[in-house]
């Protein structure tokens, strides 16, 4: 039996299972492959935190996207319990960002 993909996603993570499951839920036959079990290395090491961001004064690219997935995650969340019938405990309980006003660029700040 031949089996052939649209998509391969290297690397199991939060990043690459969630790709996945947006590329296959849009009729893409998708392959997801790491030298690990899935969701085992990096997410592993971030425990579920999510960062807050806030879409309206984000100005860097990097927090303009951590302010889109953060916006975008509760619904994510519920469509993935709803459909495999496992909750993953997401809870919505704020944050605090504190600006450095000091630093000149946040891509270096990010890099410290």
């Amino acid at each position: 039996m031949e089996y052939s993909l649209d998509i391969a996603v290297v690397g199991g993570g939060v990043i690459g299972l969630t790709a996945a499951y947006y590329l296959s839920r849009e009729g893409l036959r998708v392959g997801v492959f790491d030298k690990q079990d899935l969701g085992k290395e990096a997410s592993w090491a971030g425990a579920g935190i999510l960062p807050t961001g806030n879409l309206q004064k984000a100005q860097a690219p990097l927090d303009r996207l951590r302010a889109l997935s953060a916006e975008q995650f509760p619904q994510l969340s519920e469509e993935l319990r709803e459909r495999t019938g496992v909750d993953n405990g997401y809870l919505r309980c704020g944050g605090l960002e504190f600006i450095d006003r000091a630093a000149s660029d946040t891509a270096e700040e990010w890099r410290g």
